[in-house]
């Protein structure tokens, strides 16, 4: 899994995940800074097994909202843009990260 804020990803369609990340790895800690970020998985991760969640400066965990598409719910809805070899799963937006929803 990689985090990437919103402002490293210079031209979508044509950009390096590992290069423009902030985070990467399959598990561990990320001290969020309250950006828009993009989770992006390598395409062998399936939409349905994907699970990520975030604690709040208020304690509150939530998990990550990933929703999959209805013909093949291995993959993530709006995969067709995603990089080659990647899925982008999620968008963690500040304002829902602070109220707790994802």
């Amino acid at each position: 899994m990689i985090g990437l804020g919103g402002s490293s990803v210079n031209d979508v369609g044509n950009w390096d995940p590992i290069q423009e990340s902030e985070w990467n790895g399959d598990n561990g800690d990320y001290a969020y800074e309250g950006k828009e970020m993009l989770v992006m998985v390598r395409d062998s991760v399936s939409c349905e097994s994907f699970e990520m969640t975030m604690e709040n400066e208020t304690g509150t965990i939530t998990s990550l909202e990933v929703k999959c598409t209805e013909e093949n719910s291995a993959i993530p809805e709006g995969y067709e843009d995603d990089p080659p070899g990647w899925y982008h799963m999620a968008s963690i937006n500040s304002w829902e990260y602070r109220q707790g929803q994802l």
